[in-house]
């Protein structure tokens, strides 16, 4: 709302559609738009806490399966 295009988000309501004065929503899903930051969040955190140790989840939590036949 402040001067931008578009506004990703991994869920938006029903009746944010109807709200959004124009602008363009691109809903990639909740699972989907959190997937790939586990790698980014682990990588910005050890390099600013060199000390810390990270340890990154190795579930999926998707309950959404797609069958594509």
């Amino acid at each position: 709302r402040k001067g931008a295009d578009c506004f990703i988000s991994g869920e938006f309501h029903y009746h944010d559609y109807f709200e959004n004065d124009g602008m363009l929503l691109a809903e990639l899903g909740h699972y989907q738009s959190e997937k790939f930051t586990v790698e980014l969040l682990a990588g910005l955190i050890s390099a600013g806490c060199p000390g810390l140790t990270v340890v990154k989840t190795s579930l999926n939590t998707n309950p959404i399966c797609y069958d594509a036949r």
